[in-house]
């Protein structure tokens, strides 16, 4: 889980400033879940994962696995991916579902 966990930790460093709640495994809620994915959906677009060109291929790859390995601990913990993020949900179909 220490991929999802540095996700956590990145989103609470963001709730610190807009006062929201501290999320942790055991307090995230369905829609804590939705927003981690659309988190993570946003962090694959090319030019976040490739940080406009400023990294290597490498370390852009093992950004978007780490992204992933975030992905299936969510969805160890129950949350399912939402259609909404469709960049996810149908890469992920496309893989596991044949």
């Amino acid at each position: 889980m220490k991929h999802l966990q540095r996700l956590i930790d990145w989103e609470n460093l963001w709730r610190l400033h807009s006062k929201g709640t501290h999320l942790t495994v055991k307090n995230m809620t369905r829609d804590d879940a939705t927003g981690l994915y659309h988190s993570i959906e946003g962090r694959m677009s090319p030019e976040n994962l490739h940080e406009d060109g400023e990294i290597t291929r490498a370390q852009a790859q093992a950004k978007y696995d780490s992204l992933w390995y975030a992905v299936y601990d969510l969805m160890k913990l129950g949350f399912e991916i939402p259609k909404e993020c469709g960049e996810i949900y149908y890469d992920y179909h496309d893989t596991f579902d044949k």
